[in-house]
């Protein structure tokens, strides 16, 4: 469970510096977007525990969106805003514990 809550503080660390303008443009242009791959990557690994534990896999599944959509500018920095504040109220209501 604790591999799984860091799992979670990652992909909100990612998602908070995506979501800011200028700064999450020129990490993903600067990593040539593979930070793009590795959040669908955590995202999707994320959505199969909260899936498996029944969960609220809602943050999950708009990381995977956000992470698909990412590279087109304004769209991506909306995207990533809206998960970084889903999953920021997941952590803080600990929906992720059973």
């Amino acid at each position: 469970m604790e591999r799984f809550r860091f799992l979670l503080y990652i992909a909100l660390l990612v998602e908070g510096i995506m979501a800011l303008p200028i700064l999450g443009y020129i990490v993903a242009a600067g990593t040539a977007y593979l930070l793009l791959v590795v959040s669908f990557v955590i995202h999707v690994i994320n959505f199969m525990y909260l899936s498996r534990w029944g969960a609220n896999n809602r943050p999950a599944i708009m990381g995977i969106v956000s992470s698909v959509l990412g590279f087109i500018p304004f769209i991506g920095f909306v995207l990533h805003v809206i998960t970084f504040l889903m999953y920021l109220a997941a952590v803080q209501k600990r929906e992720y514990i059973f």
